[in-house]
């Protein structure tokens, strides 16, 4: 990890926001080291993300 190489991603203003926005970042990349399970999104949520990967992917 290079630790004096980070960025935030979002902000935001309030804690649900930021639980919401954090599963959706660990759902787009899985491969992380995050153990944090407390809040997990709904299953109706995985064709947006799947989409979402697709698009960056493309990008790249």
């Amino acid at each position: 990890m290079e630790f004096n190489n980070t960025r935030r991603l979002v902000k935001t203003k309030g804690y649900v926001d930021r639980l919401v926005k954090e599963a959706i970042e660990i759902k787009l990349h899985p491969n992380n080291i995050n153990r944090d399970s407390r809040f997990m999104l709904i299953r109706v949520w995985q064709p947006l993300l799947e989409q979402i990967k697709n698009e960056s992917n493309q990008e790249q």
